[in-house]
């Protein structure tokens, strides 16, 4: 007859799981991580632009901030970083001897080309890139793409 073989799998021993507050997950921090750069890269291009003049701008170097936030701290931050970028650098644009319809024309235009970079990130993040490339070179492929697009959008605001 059948003789019984003791079970020599023991059911694993239930192990305390960490509580949320002690040690933040890898993904809090890095966002978190990633939002202080963005908010330290926004005031340092603010402070070189108002430190270079009313005459010089360097608002295309927001796209930095804007970037990291989008891809980072999510659609929703990002989308407030464009809409801070081109408010400072309305503000920045302000006091020049010109016609307010052409400093509203100007910073339109910034916030046109925030947008269109931040709405190029927001769908590349959400649907992914189906390139038969590396990781690496795929990356670099999209950074090409929405440099690009950057440039091609801000390339009217350049030549005034």
């Amino acid at each position: 007859m059948g003789r019984s073989r003791p079970n020599k799998i023991s059911p694993p021993s239930p192990s305390p799981s960490p509580s949320p507050s002690s040690s933040p997950s890898p993904r809090r921090g890095t966002r978190w991580g990633a939002l202080g750069l963005a908010v330290a890269l926004l005031a340092a291009v603010a402070v070189v632009e108002r430190l270079a003049g009313a005459q010089t701008t360097f608002a295309f170097f927001y796209l930095v901030s804007i970037a990291v936030a989008t891809w980072f701290c999510g659609a929703r931050l990002g989308l407030l970083f464009c809409f801070a970028s081109a408010g400072i650098t309305l503000a920045e644009q302000w006091g020049l001897p010109r016609p307010v319809a052409i400093t509203a024309w100007n910073t339109g235009n910034w916030l046109g080309t925030f947008l269109t970079v931040w709405a190029l990130l927001r769908l590349i993040r959400l649907r992914g890139l189906h390139l038969p490339l590396p990781p690496l070179p795929r990356r670099l492929a999209w950074a090409a793409v929405v440099v690009g697009a950057g440039l091609l959008g801000c390339g009217g605001v350049f030549a005034y």
